[in-house]
């Protein structure tokens, strides 16, 4: 699935900022435009044809079918090796697992994963020290237990935050000495509910976020997971890493 990868954000952040449903199975608020996402998102050479899109629904499909009860029954460890990162290798991201931070990079904990567009720039991170790694990363991934509340308190995680505010720490301290930010990009999962966070989102805005559904396979845009149960609807192209 390797592809051409364009710097969109110019583009996308010209467009109207305002909250939009997407089909009911995602929601966007503050990021990207109902319009970018449906004119021209699809035209650019980050938006994988169908036939790619079809190889990775069908993968990902078949990990949900899977694992989806033991999903529910087990811990953030076995979310992560049983779903979120075959998914993650069934749509050509390649990661790193937590890394040490970057100097002066202080948070109360560190991403899940560093993820990265292609081989050549994955190989050379995994060489670097963590300044650089966190550098050339596209986004960090944070992931909790499956169908873990990502807006609630938590227990023993990160006693006295949301998830979500472990995410936003992440972005508002992925800066150097100097200022430079490390990355723009965070993503947090409960393996249901996937969001895509951004430090060009606009100010106060949640992040774009599928919307789960309780009890439900993963709520993701597009291609998404289907029930253990009943047919997968049918799949449509997606951007690919």
């Amino acid at each position: 699935m390797k592809r051409k990868h364009e710097d969109l954000s110019n583009d996308q952040l010209g467009l109207a900022l305002t909250g939009e449903d997407f089909a009911r199975a995602c929601e966007t608020r503050g990021l990207f435009s109902l319009a970018y996402l449906l004119r021209r998102l699809k035209d650019s050479d980050s938006f994988a044809p169908p036939a790619e899109a079809d190889a990775a629904y069908g993968v990902i499909s078949a990990l949900w079918r899977s694992n989806a009860a033991a999903l529910r029954r087990q811990n953030e460890a076995f979310t992560c090796s049983a779903f979120i990162e075959p998914l993650l290798d069934a749509l050509g991201w390649h990661r790193i697992p937590e890394q040490a931070m970057p100097t002066g990079f202080r948070t109360r904990k560190r991403p899940d994963y560093c993820l990265f567009t292609d081989d050549s720039t994955f190989q050379a991170a995994a060489q670097s020290d963590p300044d650089t790694l966190f550098r050339m990363s596209a986004t960090v991934l944070e992931a909790k237990r499956w169908d873990h509340p990502l807006d609630r308190l938590s227990s023993t995680d990160t006693p006295g935050w949301f998830p979500s505010q472990q995410v936003q720490d992440y972005l508002n301290n992925a800066k150097d000495a100097a200022g430079q930010r490390y990355f723009n990009w965070a993503i947090l999962t409960n393996g249901n509910e996937w969001r895509l966070y951004s430090e060009h989102a606009a100010p106060g805005s949640p992040p774009s976020s599928p919307s789960p559904t309780s009890g439900s396979p993963p709520s993701t845009a597009c291609p998404s997971t289907p029930s253990a149960t009943s047919p997968p609807p049918a799949p449509c192209s997606n951007p690919t890493p």
